[in-house]
């Protein structure tokens, strides 16, 4: 199928490609996040930014009539997820005025803790009785003491506060020595990744430091 030879081979482009703030959801967090999200199937669910389409096409499997709206600033990103037949938004999600949503479920980028500001975009684009909105952030809004991540946590605090969601915690696990590290794959499916026996171990000592405190909001590491 030509089009699928085409959607192939610009997946396999962009793994090449340094794309400022791009980092594909892990599969494992991907349905971690769906759990969470609890999509129904007379929902409208928006991904915004939809990247790959990692998030988008986990929904469309398993909630294959579900609407999905997608938004992605950049062009080539949103061009392979046409290819994979999503309506797609290019531009900028902070500019981006569709919805009401039942469902927002995202993976918006982090640096200079930019997911403040999408999730606050994102909660305003939701459906008022009963929408939710899924997210992945970084620690630091969480954890820094500036003006501005206090008054992001403010912000969570007078709306969800009193919903008895769980503490913040994250845990990091750091070792060090030899890796693979580079674009490993099938001529299909090429993903960038690290290997190794340090890698692992690394894996359990961030199981291990999540384990330690998983209700105390803390950062073990």
């Amino acid at each position: 199928d030509a089009a699928l030879r085409r959607e192939l081979q610009c997946d396999r482009e962009l793994v090449l490609r340094n794309i400022p703030d791009f980092f594909p959801t892990p599969p494992a967090i991907i349905e971690k996040m769906l759990i969470r999200a609890a999509i129904e199937t007379n929902h409208i669910v928006c991904d915004p930014q939809i990247g790959r389409a990692r998030i988008a096409d986990e929904i469309r499997r398993h909630y294959p009539d579900v609407r999905i709206d997608a938004c992605e600033i950049n062009l080539e990103l949103a061009d392979l997820a046409q290819l994979k037949g999503y309506q797609v938004h290019h531009g900028d999600f902070l500019e981006f005025t569709g919805g009401p949503y039942d469902r927002i479920v995202m993976n918006p980028p982090f640096s200079g803790m930019a997911e403040i500001d999408h999730i606050k975009h994102a909660f305003r684009l939701l459906q008022n009785d009963g929408g939710r909105l899924v997210s992945l952030a970084s620690k630091s809004p969480f954890h820094q003491t500036t003006k501005r991540a206090q008054e992001f946590r403010a912000w969570m605090a007078q709306r969800f506060g009193a919903r008895g969601l769980p503490a913040f915690a994250i845990g990091i696990g750091l070792n060090t020595g030899e890796a693979v590290v580079g674009n490993i794959g099938s001529p299909d499916r090429v993903n960038y990744t690290i290997i190794g026996d340090m890698v692992n171990v690394g894996q359990r000592i961030e199981q291990l430091a999540k384990a330690i405190a998983p209700d105390s909001g803390a950062v073990a590491i």
